[in-house]
């Protein structure tokens, strides 16, 4: 038969095949996944066997990865920086308000397929977070049937938690719901000791720092798949989380004069619970074209965080000559901070493949994160026996607005033994935030910029088992807002922290050469 150019395809009818039989001996063919994989731009590191996927959430398997660390509250590093994106199947996850070391307690272990270690992104992915992204990789259910799974754990130091999952797929539809719980006490100890050298009556001061963390989350998830035919699906995604902090602390402040002699003793007592309900809702629409490597993905997702945080601060003092654990009382002190956190994002992203070892991506993204708060700092009138609003750090409220909208293209290609990427990315950040407090001015922030950001990488692969690359990458940290409100963060009288909302982002250049065998 003949095709013509103008035909599109060609209808050949029945063709029939004769069975031809052969009886052979058992054939069995396995393969295993390496530990570590080296692709084009990111280490992938399958840990779905690893032993700590049996229990324990993402933060556990985390810690089993290169170059990644973790701190006593649970704050995740790469290369020994906390400014790394975290994502959940290449997508940010909005619940717990952006909180990472929370997202990852939510990932129950033994859901992950694999992470991809990420240090100099593509230009697809945003431009936020300098040391890099942390791409976590969950299991898909691709067979045609009904499974499920059921799991606890339990470590040292009471650390425990319970996992299950129901995955039902035919032809038409994909469904998974899941549920998990986990407890995670810890305990911190700390010092620090510092010298004055400007003439005072304390010369040098010591801070001793005695707590627990207490973590309880649970966490229940579900999602929907329809295959409309076989190039078009539409998804959709729902999240709810609830989880309660409990982080008892107690802290010594000893202060000395220049002959190294004690003068005075300070005792603060810190009881701090902090309460969170998330909840998030995604929508998400699949196009594959005819021609292999083409696809459309459009994704919108919505999500609502709010947390209430109870401390309560408890001062006690002593002079010289002090009797241990009877001081004298100075004053005890609540704080109430509530917040929301709403972030709506939206994006388009499309794969064109020219050839089997070229491609064009490209696509559209918008995201507003809108978080609103009330903080009230009380102290007790101990003749009255009431709370009455502290004269220095009273109540205040404020509003923060952050919206980035970005555009992108990237180019890669193979050819012998050369593969290629580069790509730019262009953002626009508009911010708008406000603040009022009884005891302080207004405080107002507002920022617009617009930043280009240009990334390239460049392989070279010889004798099958050596390769070499050299990749180039702009990347922004964003300050959070936080950090903008010129408002004093007064739970240690001795390290305060107050905003600045003059802070601009700051611009990364990163560039790395390595070899791979």
């Amino acid at each position: 038969f003949t095709i013509q150019p103008n035909e599109a395809e060609k209808k050949l009818g029945n063709i029939l095949l004769q069975a031809d039989v052969q009886r052979i001996k058992q054939v069995e063919v396995t393969a295993e996944k390496p530990f570590v994989q080296q692709q084009a731009d990111r280490k992938v590191y399958n840990v779905e066997k690893n032993i700590t996927a049996t229990g324990g959430t993402a933060t556990d398997v985390l810690q089993n990865i290169p170059s990644v660390a973790q701190d006593a509250d649970g704050n995740i590093s790469l290369r020994g920086s906390e400014n790394v994106s975290i994502l959940i199947n290449g997508k940010p996850s909005t619940i717990a308000g952006g909180d990472k070391a929370q997202i990852l307690q939510q990932i129950p272990a033994n859901t992950i397929q694999s992470i991809e270690i990420i240090t100099n992104p593509s230009s697809k992915y945003d431009a936020e977070g300098s040391a890099g992204i942390i791409n976590i990789i969950t299991k898909r259910n691709e067979k045609e049937n009904i499974s499920g799974n059921v799991g606890v754990n339990y470590t040292i130091y009471n650390k425990a938690g319970a996992n299950a999952a129901l995955n039902y797929k035919n032809k038409r539809i994909s469904v998974g719901l899941s549920y998990s719980v986990n407890y995670n006490p810890r305990f911190n100890e700390g010092s620090n000791s510092r010298k004055n050298i400007f003439a005072d009556t304390t010369f040098y001061s010591e801070q001793i720092n005695d707590g627990d963390r207490i973590q309880l989350n649970q966490n229940v998830r579900g999602n929907l798949d329809y295959f409309i035919n076989d190039k078009n699906t539409i998804g959709t995604t729902l999240s709810f989380n609830k989880g309660k902090n409990e982080n008892p602390e107690t802290i010594q402040f000893l202060n000395y004069d220049n002959n190294n002699i004690l003068g005075d003793k300070r005792v603060r007592t810190v009881e701090n619970i902090r309460t969170s309900t998330n909840y998030e809702a995604g929508l998400n629409y699949r196009r594959t074209f005819k021609k292999p490597g083409r696809e459309l993905i459009i994704d919108g997702t919505f999500s609502n965080n709010s947390r209430k945080d109870f401390s309560e601060f408890n001062d006690e003092y002593e002079v010289v000559n002090y009797i241990e654990d009877n001081y004298d009382f100075l004053f005890n002190q609540i704080n109430n901070d509530a917040g929301v956190t709403k972030q709506y994002i939206a994006q388009a992203d499309y794969t064109h493949a020219i050839n089997k070892n070229s491609k064009i991506e490209t696509g559209l993204k918008s995201s507003i994160r809108d978080i609103s708060g009330e903080y009230t700092l009380d102290n007790l009138d101990t003749l009255n026996n009431l709370y009455i609003p502290d004269s220095l750090n009273g109540s205040r409220i404020f509003n923060y607005v952050e919206q980035v909208y970005a555009a992108y293209i990237n180019y890669n290609n193979k050819f012998n033994n050369f593969s290629y990427q580069f790509g730019l990315r262009a953002e626009q950040t508009v911010i708008d935030g406000s603040g009022k407090s009884f005891t302080t001015p207004d405080a107002s922030i507002k920022n617009n910029y617009f930043n280009l950001f240009p990334t390239g990488f460049l392989a070279y692969t010889f004798e099958k088992q050596h390769q070499l690359q050299l990749s180039y990458s702009k990347r922004i940290s964003r300050p959070r807002f936080r950090q903008l409100m010129p408002f004093v963060d007064v739970y240690d009288p001795y390290n305060l922290r107050i905003g600045n909302p003059n802070l601009n982002p700051e611009i990364f250049h990163s560039v790395e050469f390595g070899w791979s065998k």
